[in-house]
């Protein structure tokens, strides 16, 4: 009988990841060589994690960006490029996935949130002109 693990707790949530690609292909059709950047706090996603790992497993191309204190040092190991300058990070993409600034469940401070709206958003804007491609996300 057939399992779909609907998540491992604070590693992965691939039940999210199956929902995005089924947006993807909605909106884009295949997804193999589409170029995908995931925005935010990516240590702490989970959903980035299981995006990643489905999103490469099918071909696409794969980006993070998010300010270097969210995005781990390791993340190059997982076949995708890391940026931490929103407007080279973005460059032309077929679709954006904007992780939590903060994890599902994660009761911290917030102090994530706000690194990530400082060193990010505020600082990096992007002209209202860039094409973004599709945009998902909370």
């Amino acid at each position: 009988m057939p399992i779909i693990n609907g998540g491992d707790g604070i590693g992965e949530h691939p039940t999210q990841a199956l929902l995005d690609l089924y947006t993807i292909r909605r909106h884009l059709g295949e997804v193999r060589g589409r170029k995908v950047v995931i925005v935010g706090d990516i240590t702490h996603s989970r959903v980035a994690r299981s995006n990643i790992l489905l999103l490469n497993a099918l071909g696409a191309r794969v980006r993070v960006i998010g300010p270097s204190t969210l995005v781990p040092g390791s993340i190059g190991r997982m076949g995708v490029e890391a940026f931490t300058d929103m407007r080279r990070g973005l460059g032309p993409v077929d679709q954006d996935r904007h992780a939590p600034a903060v994890g599902e469940g994660d009761h911290r401070s917030g102090a994530g949130r706000r690194v990530l709206r400082r060193e990010v958003t505020e600082r990096q804007r992007v002209p209202h002109h860039h094409s973004m491609g599709t945009v998902m996300g909370k």
